[in-house]
């Protein structure tokens, strides 16, 4: 139980997972578009580094500056 799957948006997806390997760790995906860090040297944990913003996130940067309404 707990968090098991994370995603990181990196500046450079081929630096980090030339960074990652020259650690020793295996990589699972395409570093085109997201890849993850083998779940047994992770802790049995899907840790995903990715360089592309899905459509809708705010930019690389900015800051939270209003909280959504609670519901209630």
């Amino acid at each position: 139980k707990g968090i098991y799957n994370l995603v990181f948006k990196v500046r450079d997806a081929e630096g980090a997972a030339t960074a990652l390997r020259a650690k020793g760790l295996d990589l699972i995906g395409d570093v085109g578009t997201r890849f993850a860090i083998e779940p047994s040297q992770a802790h049995g944990r899907l840790i995903w580094l990715t360089d592309k913003t899905p459509e809708g996130y705010p930019p690389v940067g900015s800051r939270m500056t209003e909280f959504a309404p609670s519901a209630g």
